[in-house]
């Protein structure tokens, strides 16, 4: 066995809470900003693929069992919400989105995060 100096000690320390923090900033399913325009033009090229009707889309409303939650995919690819039972509206005939979310109770903002509506 090797013994380490002091400054091994702490470059091994250091390199220990580097993984670390790397590896837990991936595993907590936090995604990075996108500007506003990025899901407006996804948006937008959904409802001009459709053209007519209306498409409903239902985010996730609770998290699997023993996982933090983590909005589904397809509904923060053209929203960019991350709110738990958030719905949204697309009407490509006339290109409107309309975006629903559930009021919370106030323990649910003290547990969760307050969501879109928050004063």
């Amino acid at each position: 066995m090797v013994k380490l100096s002091g400054i091994g000690r702490v470059f091994r320390l250091f390199v220990g809470f580097l993984l670390f923090f790397s590896f837990a900033s991936l595993y907590s399913g936090q995604r990075s900003g996108y500007p506003s325009e990025e899901f407006i033009q996804r948006r937008q090229a959904l409802m001009a693929k459709v053209g007519e009707g209306m498409i409903m889309l239902f985010g996730e409303a609770l998290p699997p069992p023993g996982h933090h939650f983590r909005q589904d995919n397809d509904f923060y690819y053209l929203t960019g919400v991350e709110d738990r039972g958030a719905a949204l509206i697309l009407t490509p005939k006339t290109g409107e989105s309309f975006l629903f979310l559930p009021r919370q109770t106030p323990r649910e903002g003290m547990m969760e995060g307050a969501n879109m509506l928050k004063d």
